[in-house]
């Protein structure tokens, strides 16, 4: 129709039949058809009422507007046909379509305005509602169309989309009333060069699209976003401004779909939170160039979410993404062509193998914002805040804090693309890395915190930066190591790449303790430019590097290393590589590590025992100084190296320290250089104590000593160059201690050897030049003739020395230390295993050691507390006593102490520089110390010696002694005998006197004058026999007599070995006589009985009582011319029998022991006797 109005108000069924009541559209039919070609005077205006209907059949369009301008209001309905069941069988319907052309005919180039849809369309599958397309870009030349009423389409189909509205070159507004509804794979809004408001109701619930924008505005009134199992907006060059309505919206992705495709110069606003489903992407570009600003929040708790996913796109990301979902990722980006990607939106990290930003491809990436790194469950799937792994993808952490969680990876390159980190904050928690970087470089600069080691679990320790196989570290930042932590590690599997490292000088460095600052495995070349102080922190290693299989390092330092405030720390230690403290480099270190603080004792497990070591290397590494190394502490080592091929040189200064000594924390040892096990060590500058600690004006320093300028152990080698020189103040110190190394059989496996073309020089009570031991005869002719020319000392005559052994012998008994573990021979027979008793534990809960002002005493037994005076200190030169209580449990004569038996000795003695004497703490043993290759204590070796010992072979005593030593061994343990030689066990070394006494107690002297106490109890009985018979006058012919006497006797002597007794004596005596006629002429017989108690004045106390018993008869005779009996002839014959019992008591040490005898003696006499008186005086 040409100019005017076409209205609708009923139910068009046919185009020939404008305004009756209906039009039934046929297959590609259009109605109402509107095509305006009219003068400039016309005016063309198309409405449908309220009760219209435009039914649609197959590729229908229910009204057709071409270069339509104004008046265009649609109200009733329009909808595809249907079957008899009600259902849409048509498909591809258009409900209103309006295109304006631009062009100069006279019904072209016109603007639809005022276009007004009230109408409901309800539309099939691959359908359109509306369709306007204006005639140009220009906001000028777009249509304008506002949609009130509801729409609903169908699905997409092949060849034919689904779209509610169509909006090209226009600007579209939908009211409150408006009501969209698509279909799956439909598109509620559709935008070309379009400008498009948004209000009402849309629903695309059902797989829909919300919007498809191409270089259009998309401004949303409709509120939250709920999900769809599709994409929900399309941004092409577009903007989409989700918060018309005021506040920010909330958008829920389906599961396995995105929230916003976008491409080109695209930007998407007013979202509060993007809520992430299962394998589903919030955002995903496409080419595109996108600023997240207008976007809060990204959240995922589902698996295998991704935040930003971007390819070929340059990204500035505002948006906070997180993610706790495993394998999430929150910023993808692949790119075949060089992109941006800008972080400055916190990430928020956790779930098993959840990336924060995944580079692939050759976009750069720099981040400005913090990233948290939550905890990993298994270090093999970490979450990581930055990784990529393959492509060329630099990355900047230019600001933000990164949070490292326990086992989690902040940053993850194994590309030969660098990592900068040139600020802001890299915080590694405990089993965590700060960065990974295999090839390439990393840069570090800002803020590295690495936190203590708490995990059990071996080889987790967190570490700041881990580069590995070619990488390269420049270090420049602010570094805190916590416990037990590392700060940087280098490792290297590839023999054709070097890994690098060096720092730049004023930046700060915090260790804590068993932390290390740097450790490298393999080839690398790393150079330190930093000054270290580490604090009152103890087993700090400051550069721990180690040679593999692929190679060894090279380590300069060119800084101070200061570690001398703590214990058992090591400034560098180099196994298997090298390194060298430059001129300008500084090596301080302190006092070894040696006391548990569990116990406050030495550490039991020498292991544990850590060295204040400034330079270290083993296995064929070689170590080097030119600058200085400075020890401060107790058994603390400048430079150590050890095993063949290791070599140790000094070009520089090694100075002994004792200035922070004292009376509570005294140096009792340091070592200059100690090499060990045939490493050779060249000295080509000074090894000197930084004062006169053994006397300055009149005074010494009580509080240093046992200092050694080099120790060469173990067949190890020094060569002292001309020029070099070791100068020692102190006392009980050395120059120089070498020691060559000896096989099991104690011979000689390898001589220690020691050239010295410099100067040796020390001062010091006690304090020797060179102490060898095991070098050759040459070597030691070499040095004796540089004494007082090379080899100097003050006092003079301790130039040079040699070792005593700890072998020892005595009266067949010998004692040998071979490889660490006691030979027992006797008589030069082997004494075999089982003859040897260990001793390695206490039976008491008391310590075992007692210290004195001379030196130490062992109990072996424990049982009770040895007498320790309090506030002694055993001397430098002290006696090691080791008491035989043990031998209260054994009979064995051959004893290792060891264990706990040894452990509280060794405790106090360790490292410090004692020159012991070992002595068994008995008279009758003999002890030598057990030393291990190292000529440390370890043991102690003891043997009884025996009793022949101590008397000549020609002494009766000797035949005594040689009983008792076959005695030994062979009773029970709780028995009287056993509890004898206990005793002769515990005579002490300067006790000789009661051995000797209680030899000449047990021998058993009470038995030497037997006879003679036999002999005088039985003339008692005589003596009152005789007084009966001539003293006692009778008058009869026949007489009996009887007496009881008693009697009490003393012997003394001065015969050496017969003991003086008294005695006290009680019996009887009977005599019967028959006289004859004849004067003089008697027979008769005789008895008597007597009880003799001896007391001897021994020790003890010793007591014997004898009883005897005498029978005689006797007859005396005259001649027959002799009547006076002057005359007289006397034959008598008698016996005895006596019983003695002896109760010997004798002393041993500080005891009385018993024994108890009887014996029993008789015997038979005759006598003949011839007597004649003489009468001189007669008296009547």
């Amino acid at each position: 129709k040409q100019g005017g109005t076409e209205t609708v108000v009923g139910k068009i069924n046919s185009i020939a039949e404008a305004g009756a009541d209906s039009v039934e559209l046929m297959s590609r039919g259009i109605v109402p058809y509107l095509e305006h070609k009219r003068s400039k005077s016309d005016k063309t205006t198309v409405e449908t009422t309220a009760n219209s209907l435009i039914e649609l059949g197959q590729e229908s369009v229910g009204v057709y507007l071409k270069n339509a301008s104004t008046g265009i209001n649609l109200d009733g309905k329009i909808k595809s046909s249907t079957d008899a069941s009600g259902n849409i069988n048509v498909t591809k319907n258009v409900g209103v379509y309006m295109i304006n052309e631009n062009g100069t005919q006279p019904d072209q180039g016109k603007v639809l305005t005022g276009m007004v849809n009230n109408a409901e369309i309800t539309l099939g599958d691959g359908s359109v509602g509306l369709y306007s397309k204006g005639k140009g870009s220009a906001a000028a030349d777009r249509n304008t169309v506002t949609n009130n009423g509801k729409i609903t389409v169908g699905k997409k189909i092949t060849g034919a989309p689904s779209v509610g509205i169509y909006s090209e070159n226009t600007n579209l507004s939908t009211g409150t009333t408006s009501d969209i509804t698509v279909g799956e794979d439909g598109i509620a809004f559709y935008g070309k060069n379009s400008e498009i408001t948004a209000n009402g109701t849309v629903n695309f619930n059902n797989k829909g699209v919300l919007a498809y924008l191409e270089d259009s505005k998309f401004v949303s009134h409709l509120g939250n976003i709920s999900p769809t199992q599709n994409t929900m907006l399309y941004l092409k060059n577009s903007t989409a401004q989700m918060d018309g309505a005021g506040a920010p919206v909330d958008m829920t992705v389906a599961d396995g779909y995105t929230g916003a495709y976008v491409e080109g110069n695209s930007r998407l606003t007013g979202v509060r939170k993007i809520t992430l489903g299962r394998n589903s992407n919030g955002i995903f570009l496409q080419n595109a160039n996108f600023d997240s600003t207008g976007i809060t929040e990204i959240v995922g708790t589902q698996d295998n979410a991704k935040g930003i996913l971007g390819i070929n796109s340059s990204l500035l990301n505002k948006t906070k993404i997180s993610l706790s979902g495993d394998n999430s990722i929150g910023i993808y980006s692949n790119a075949n062509t060089p992109n941006a990607v800008v972080n400055e939106g916190k990430l928020e990290l956790s779930g098993k193998k959840t990336l924060g930003v995944f580079l692939k491809g050759s976009q750069s990436f720099e981040n400005k914002a913090d990233i948290s790194i939550a905890d990993s469950s298994d270090a093999q799937n970490p979450t990581i805040g930055v990784y990529t792994s393959s492509g060329t993808s630099p990355i900047t952490l230019t600001s933000g804090n990164i949070e490292v969680g326990v086992k989690s990876i902040g940053v993850y390159s194994t590309t030969n693309s660098p990592v900068n980190m040139t600020g802001g904050t890299l915080h590694v928690k405990d089993e965590g890395m700060g960065i990974y970087k295999q090839d390439g470089s990393v840069s570090v600069a800002g803020n590295i915190i690495v936190d203590p080691h708490t995990s059990t679990t071996p080889n987790t320790e967190p570490v700041g930066v881990y580069a590995v196989n070619g990488a390269s570290v420049n270090d420049s930042a602010n570094v805190t190591v916590g416990e037990k932590s590392y700060g940087f590690i280098l490792n290297n599997d590839d023999p054709s790449k070097v890994n690098t490292y060096t720092n730049t000088a004023g930046t700060s460095v915090t260790l804590g303790s068993d932390s290390t600052y740097l450790y490298s495995g393999g080839k690398a070349q790393i150079t330190n430019n930093k000054d270290i102080a580490a604090g009152n922190v103890d087993r700090v290693i400051g550069f721990y590097v180690k040679g593999n299989n692929t190679g060894g390092g090279n380590f300069v330092n060119n800084g101070l290393l200061d570690f001398s405030n703590g214990k058992g720390n090591i400034g560098v230690y180099a196994p298997g590589s090298t390194a060298t403290n430059s001129a300008s480099g500084r090596i301080y270190v302190g006092a070894t590590d040696y006391t548990d603080p569990l116990t406050g004792q030495i550490y039991s497990d020498k292991s544990k025992i850590v060295y204040g070591i400034g330079m270290a290397t083993d296995n064929g590494g070689q170590i080097a100084n030119d600058g200085e190394i400075r020890i401060f502490g107790d058994k603390s080592i400048g430079m150590y190296g050890s095993g063949a091929g290791t070599v140790v040189e000094n070009r520089g200064n090694i100075l002994l320290d004792g200035s922070r000594a004292t009376a509570s924390n005294k140096i009792e040892s340091m070592t200059g250089v100690y090499v060990d096990e045939g490493a050779k060590f060249v000295n080509k500058g000074i090894i000197k104590t930084t004062d006169s600690y053994a006397g300055r004006g009149g005074m010494v320093n009580p509080n240093v000593s046992g200092l050694v300028g080099v120790a060469v152990m173990n067949g190890s080698t020094l060569i002292n160059e001309a020029g070099a020189k070791i100068l020692i103040d102190a006392d009980n110190s050395y120059g120089v201690v070498i020691r060559g190394k000896k096989n099991p059989d104690g011979t000689v496996q390898r001589y220690a050897t020691i050239k010295n073309y410099g100067e040796i020089k020390v001062r010091g009570k006690g304090t020797y030049g060179i102490s060898w031991k095991d070098i050759t005869p040459a070597e030691l002719a070499d040095l004796e003739a540089q004494i007082n020319s090379r080899i100097t000392s003050d006092p003079n005559g301790q130039e040079v020395r040699g070792a005593s052994g700890t072998d020892k012998e005595f009266e067949g008994v010998k004692i040998s230390i071979k490889n660490g573990q006691p030979v027992f021979t006797k008589n030069g027979v082997p004494v075999s295993d089982a003859e040897v008793a260990e001793i390695s534990k206490l039976i008491g809960n008391e310590s075992n050691l007692g210290l004195s002002d001379i030196g130490f005493y062992v109990d072996t037994l424990g049982r009770t507390r040895p007498i320790d005076i309090d506030g002694s200190t055993p001397p430098i030169n002290s006696q090691l006593i080791i008491g035989t209580e043990y031998s209260e449990m054994t009979n064995s004569k051959y004893w290792v102490v060891k264990g706990d038996v040894i452990k509280p000795f060794l405790d106090q003695v360790t490292g410090r520089n004692f020159k012991l004497t070992s002595l068994a703490g008995s008279l009758t043993w003999m002890a030598t110390p057990i030393l291990d290759s190292y000529g440390e204590i370890t043991g102690v070796a003891m043997a009884k010696v025996p009793y022949t010992s101590f008397v000549r072979k020609t002494e009766n005593a000797w035949n005594f002694t040689d009983g008792l030593e076959q005695r030994y061994g062979v009773n029970s343990l709780d028995s009287r005998e056993k509890l004898l030689f206990n005793k002769l066990n515990s005579i002490g070394n300067n006790e000789p006197v009661l051995l000797t006494q209680a030899f000449d107690e047990m021998m058993g002297h009470q038995y030497a004058n037997i006879q003679q106490r036999v002999h005088g109890t039985g003339r008692l009985i005589d003596k009152e026999i005789t007084h009966l018979a001539k003293e006692w006058e009778t008058k009869s012919k026949q007489s009996n007599k009887i007496k009881v006497f008693g009697m009490k006797d003393e012997y003394t002597t001065d015969t050496a070995g017969i003991i003086d007794y008294t005695s006290d004596a009680y019996g009887f005596a009977y005599l019967h006589e028959d006289e004859t006629v004849k004067l003089g002429n008697v027979s008769g017989w005789y008895a008597g009985g007597v009880h003799n108690k001896f007391k001897f004045k021994d020790i003890g106390g010793s007591r014997e009582n004898q009883t005897m018993l005498k029978l005689g008869i006797f007859k005396t005779m005259t001649p027959a011319s002799d009547h006076n009996g002057n005359l007289q002839w006397t034959i008598s014959g008698e016996g005895y029998v006596s019983k003695n019992e002896m109760h010997r008591k004798y002393l041993v040490v500080d005891e009385i022991f018993n024994a108890k005898s009887d014996y029993t003696t008789y015997g038979v006499a005759v006598k003949n006797e011839v007597g004649y008186n003489i009468r001189t005086s007669e008296r009547t």
